[in-house]
């Protein structure tokens, strides 16, 4: 299917943490995918889906991680596992080069065990780093150079990255200023190191960047994380009771999976798999665009569709 480049997948809605800026921890049921059916799912999916991101809650934590992580390997061309990595399990895991993890940097710290970074596999690794208004910017870049240090002593091959986004959990609009002042002292402070160390998760509508910021992203070597677009080829997602959302900002239920998967053929499961996702697409522009503001923006749909959290604060 063109579409769809990668599809993520809530292994479970269980969770070993408690992060105060998590974007689901009042919408998670506390569940894990059924082994079997998700099996089943997976061998479906990679039918025409090359990408599988596994989330959760916390996925090391299914009790079939193991099992299920390695199946993924031998059916999608890459897996991205999404982990804060406080569970040991993760040390038993075999990434390939076309493997990537992101690790949740609020868990990392002088007792964290490095071996957990999987030093002896050549593989993409990055760090969650989350900007929100009690965010202490020098305590997040001493920790950020004791991880590179930490790289650089295990000999890993390939640099850390670090994928800035903002506190979902808080209005962005009404902390504007001081969010961005806090992002851009944040990517100066790792530009200035190594711009390849710089990464954005979520995509920021563009009325909340001030001019200086978007100043700054031009200077940068990611102008193009500017553009708020959707994802288009990055949506879809799967939580642990199969149901088809269109992404983690977006918690409306479109479908069942299974039901989908059981009632069709190979071809006609994608072709309506794709038509749910493109026609949830189009609800969720015309709700994060639906204000005045937006819809007299030179931006709107050409540079920005309200990105991931538009819709939360209008």
């Amino acid at each position: 299917m063109k579409h769809i480049n990668a599809i993520r997948i809530l292994l479970t809605e269980n969770c070993n943490g408690s992060c105060s800026f998590c974007f689901n921890k009042d919408l998670r049921e506390n569940k894990d995918m059924d082994t079997n059916q998700a099996i089943k799912l997976f061998d479906r999916l990679a039918i025409e889906i090359k990408n599988l991101k596994i989330m959760g809650g916390e996925p090391t934590i299914h009790p079939d991680f193991i099992m299920l992580y390695e199946h993924t390997q031998k059916r999608f061309k890459s897996v991205f596992l999404f982990t804060n990595a406080l569970n040991d399990v993760i040390l038993n895991i075999k990434p390939r080069e076309e493997d990537a993890i992101t690790y949740n940097i609020s868990f990392i710290n002088k007792n964290f065990n490095f071996n957990k970074i999987l030093p002896d596999y050549d593989f993409v690794r990055s760090f969650e780093t989350v900007v929100g208004t009690k965010t202490n910017i020098d305590d997040l870049l001493s920790k950020i150079n004791f991880i590179i240090g930490k790289f650089n002593e295990l000999k890993i091959k390939k640099r850390p990255r670090f994928s800035i986004t903002l506190n979902c959990m808080e209005n962005i609009f009404k902390h504007k200023q001081i969010l961005n002042r806090k992002w851009r002292r944040l990517v100066v402070s790792l530009n200035d190191i190594d711009p390849k160390l710089v990464d954005f998760d979520h995509s920021i509508p563009v009325c909340f960047w001030t001019k200086e910021s978007i100043e700054l992203f031009k200077r940068t070597e990611l102008p193009d994380s500017l553009f708020s677009t959707c994802r288009r080829g990055d949506y879809g997602l799967i939580n642990s009771d199969f149901e088809l959302l269109y992404c983690n900002q977006h918690p409306i239920k479109l479908a069942n999976i299974l039901e989908l998967l059981n009632k069709n053929s190979s071809t006609l499961f994608f072709d309506k798999l794709n038509t749910i996702l493109s026609k949830a697409y189009m609800e969720k522009l015309i709700k994060n665009l639906n204000t005045e503001e937006c819809k007299n923006c030179m931006y709107a749909i050409t540079h920005c569709t309200g990105g991931c959290f538009k819709h939360k604060y209008p």
